[in-house]
């Protein structure tokens, strides 16, 4: 294991993953006043909207308590003291970022906006680029083949 000091002892991440999701998702909602476009009939709005907001509500249910578990913390600014490979953890790298991922459809599909539902495409870039990416860097550096073999049997999304 390598040493850092606590300062940089982290992912180095972007943004916080919520805010990359929620920024997104409301230039997906300010674009549908300048251009409303509705497609979806009310009952898909609310049976697939809410089934899909259920639905990150139960990933995430699985995957927070995986970190108390391990001892370590969910925040991507403090030193990760553990790699997860429980719970959801054996079949997403990133179940947390998935639950968000399936939240931001849910509720576009909810209020039935299009530009939300799309926002979701470079929600999912940087998401990738400036926060997953950075987290694996990190990780391969903190816990080297431990981490670099929970990556290669562990799907990054599903």
């Amino acid at each position: 294991m390598t040493e850092h000091k606590d300062h940089d002892d982290q992912a180095d991440v972007v943004a916080l993953p919520p805010l990359v999701y929620l920024g997104f998702f409301l230039v997906g909602v300010g674009m549908q006043y300048i251009w409303k476009v509705k497609l979806l009939s009310q009952e898909v709005q609310v049976f697939g909207g809410l089934g899909l907001i259920v639905l990150s509500f139960v990933i995430t249910k699985l995957a927070i308590p995986e970190f108390r578990k391990a001892g370590t913390t969910v925040d991507v600014y403090k030193p990760t003291d553990a790699i997860i490979t429980t719970g959801a953890y054996r079949f997403s790298r990133n179940p947390i970022y998935l639950a968000l991922a399936v939240m931001h459809m849910g509720l576009a599909v909810l209020i039935d906006n299009l530009w939300a539902a799309l926002m979701l495409i470079p929600t999912l870039v940087v998401m990738s680029h400036g926060v997953i990416a950075r987290e694996e860097a990190y990780l391969e550096l903190k816990f080297g083949q431990d981490y670099r073999n929970y990556k290669s049997a562990v799907r990054r999304w599903l």
